[in-house]
């Protein structure tokens, strides 16, 4: 019996798969499936040869190997661009990136100029639901134009976590959502779209799927196996399964260190654009066929409508069971985000029969058949499709649509890795790519060593760094940040005077320097240059600002900077701006109390991140003054609404030690890394206990952080 007989009436589906089987028999006609329910799950960073069906004897993925029974899967399937947001901007418009806008994933927004299929299909009497797995796709990006339902919340249902638990949900929460609202539906076909952040790093598959497989990015695809599977047996249950048109896929692959890069998105070889593709019809019509013709992510819009039998929109795609796919079309992509983020070559490339034409540092030529590595230039030797030359020359010159991003989004988007950029300076076009990757690299390592608190190592590799790259601005700021938290500013000065005579206006080396100046007591100097950087971004400077002046125990100043930016921001500045409230008096702390209390009623989770902050530094104002007991309830109250919150988490484990409630101490901890169990979480929590001296504790938690691979972003 058909438990969802509410959204799909089982007779109504029948005749659409008896007619399109009909159409099928008779000849090429493209086949319809009016009202079938439309299901679309992406599987981000999943490389097409990363599974069975494409040829890897590596692990075994049963619900794949099923589904593609009943489907029909694409050999030659490949994403437009290798990075989350613009690939799926490109499933949802049918466009290319040049011409959809969104280029990257931090700083651009699908335009509401563009109709989507989401918004298509809505139009035509579905109820449309999108839920997604990373706050990449977060609905400020645009992506989710037409969803009337978008479930990008990806905070657990308590309150306000920390930013590593914001930045991603699990792919099983994900999929119960999704069966929930598939539960609930009207009287209307549903359009789902379903996106796994698994296999994307890091690789941190659970057991038993880490035991079974060598590397762990395949840990990852298996243990998405077990979930697709597991949601399909719930599908077939309700019957929607076999009445469904079903699109599996993924929005781009991984490097995994082929062509040097160990994830996506800086090149457009064919590990990171080449992505698996199958479509399930309904009744699975054409169960087990094999295409072997090019396809796009940009068709897939296209494909849906056309077997809908709805009007096509403004697509660049083509339907995949129509004549229109043709072995001799282009299949175009593009990597942006070492131009953009790096400024060193984007790449742009296609695809045409078993020819791969890529142009970037210089032009590349692969024969995918001969060479599915890509691993024998013949630029030079074999003529390049001049279809393909014309397609890429198209492309230059768009720019998209750019956004603001809030300071609590690049912090999110920091979380994933995704706001690594630096400035490479005048000579990064000449860099060969071994020699971009090599620095790329060596940016991720050092930022590894800072954020572990290796100071020395770090610096000692930034000196070297820079004596060979002397116009890597940030590595200087990095320099300059490592030697400030060795408190050597007036190394810090110098290193940051030679960075500001070359880029007077970079803000790193701008709050670095300010930095330096404080700590070495130049009071003055430090409010001149900091006025200069309030006068060309208040909003931005000011949060840097005052905690600086605070943290140098310069109040007025604090007070100062934070008004300033109150003023252009209050919610996003509340924390900050009562900072400087806190003197060290008594009366100082009462007040920051009311004002706390006064903003969470006015404002709630809107300031949620800032005011964690604020009770960080109120709980710790609290304890300098002796009273004890009323920092522990406003540090626990800081966790009762943030319990990822490091910093209180460290505080209120202190504030309990030095009270000699020692057990009270190690649970505050040990809660904290059971529920966010990170390698950065575990050295902090190590650091804690060797400040208050349990060494033994210190060394439990080290260990549990040496589980964990150091972070490669």
């Amino acid at each position: 019996m058909l438990v969802n007989q509410r959204t799909i009436p089982a007779v109504a589906c029948a005749a659409a798969i008896l007619a399109a089987a009909v159409l099928w028999r008779c000849g090429p006609a493209e086949p319809r499936f009016a009202g079938a329910p439309v299901i679309f799950i992406s599987i981000d960073t999943l490389r097409s040869d990363r599974l069975p069906a494409y040829g890897y004897q590596g692990l075994e993925t049963p619900a794949f190997d099923a589904f593609f029974n009943d489907a029909v899967l694409f050999e030659n399937a490949y994403a437009q661009v290798p990075i989350t947001l613009p690939s799926h901007a490109s499933v949802f418009t049918g466009l290319t990136p040049p011409r959809h806008g969104v280029r990257e994933n931090v700083g651009y927004k699908l335009g509401e100029d563009h109709k989507t299929l989401a918004e298509a299909l809505g139009q035509a009497g579905f109820r449309t639901g999108g839920f997604v797995s990373s706050m990449v796709l977060r609905r400020s990006t645009g992506v989710a134009q037409g969803f009337q339902t978008y479930d990008d919340e990806l905070a657990p249902p308590v309150a306000q976590q920390n930013v590593a638990s914001y930045q991603d949900r699990s792919g099983a929460d994900t999929l119960a959502r999704a069966q929930t609202w598939l539960e609930d539906g009207q009287n209307a076909p549903p359009f789902l779209f379903v996106h796994l952040y698994e296999p994307h790093t890091p690789y941190e598959p659970p057991s038993p799927f880490r035991e079974r497989v060598q590397h762990p990015y395949d840990g990852e695809i298996a243990y998405v196996d077990s979930l697709l599977g597991g949601f399909f047996e719930w599908l077939k249950s309700r019957g929607l399964y076999d009445q469904a048109l079903i699109f599996v896929f993924s929005d781009h692959g991984e490097g995994l260190g082929d062509h040097g890069e160990l994830e996506h998105g800086l090149f457009v070889y064919r590990e990171a654009i080449q992505v698996p593709l199958a479509v399930k019809l309904p009744g699975s019509a054409q169960a087990g066929r094999r295409e072997a013709r090019p396809a796009g992510l940009i068709d897939l819009k296209a494909t849906v409508l056309a077997l809908l039998g709805l009007p096509p929109v403004e697509t660049e795609g083509v339907s995949l069971f129509s004549g229109q796919l043709r072995k001799d079309r282009d299949i175009y992509s593009e990597a942006m985000t070492a131009e953009l983020n790096y400024g060193w070559h984007a790449s742009r490339s296609v695809v045409r029969n078993r020819l791969h034409y890529i142009e970037g540092f210089q032009p590349e030529l692969f024969d995918l058949a001969e060479d599915p590595g890509e691993t024998v230039n013949l630029y030079g030797k074999r003529g390049v499709p001049p279809s393909a030359v014309a397609t890429i020359e198209s492309m230059r010159g768009s720019q998209g649509l750019t956004q603001e991003i809030s300071q609590e989004e690049r912090e999110l988007l920091a979380s994933l890795g995704y706001t690594g950029s630096f400035e490479m300076g005048d000579s990064a076009k000449s860099l060969t790519p071994q020699a971009f990757l090599r620095i790329y690299g060596q940016f991720g390592a050092v930022r590894a060593l800072i954020n572990e608190k290796k100071y020395p190592e770090a610096e000692s590799q930034l000196t070297e760094l820079l004596q060979k790259y002397p116009d890597l601005v940030e590595f200087r700021v990095m320099l300059g940040h490592t030697l400030n938290l060795q408190q050597k500013y007036a190394l810090s000065e110098h290193v940051h005077a030679e960075g500001l005579a070359t880029a007077p206006h970079h803000d790193g080396l701008l709050d670095g320097m300010v930095a330096a100046l404080l700590g070495s007591g130049k009071i003055e100097q430090a409010r001149v240059l900091a006025d200069k950087c309030m006068e060309r971004s208040p909003e931005l400077a000011g949060r840097k600002m005052t905690l600086l002046f605070f943290e140098a125990g310069d109040y007025e100043g604090a007070k100062k900077y934070a008004n300033m930016m109150r003023a252009r921001a209050p919610k996003l500045a509340f924390a900050y701006s009562v900072l400087g409230e806190v003197a060290g008096r008594p009366e100082d702390v009462d007040r920051l109390r009311s004002l706390l209390r006064r903003t969470l009623a006015d404002f709630g989770p809107e300031i949620a991140a800032s005011l964690s902050d604020a009770l960080l530094f109120l709980g710790d104002s609290l304890a300098r003054l002796d009273r004890e007991l009323e920092a522990t309830l406003v540090l626990k109250a800081c966790l009762e609404r943030d319990p990822g919150h490091a910093g209180s988490r460290a505080a209120l484990s202190k504030l309990y030690a030095s009270r000699r409630m020692t057990r009270e101490s190690l649970a505050t901890l040990d809660d904290w890394v059971s529920r966010f169990p990170t390698r950065e979480n575990y050295l902090i929590a190590a650091e804690t206990m060797a400040q208050i001296g349990i060494e033994d504790a210190a060394r439990f938690y080290r260990e549990k952080a040496d589980q964990y691979p150091p972070d490669k972003r």
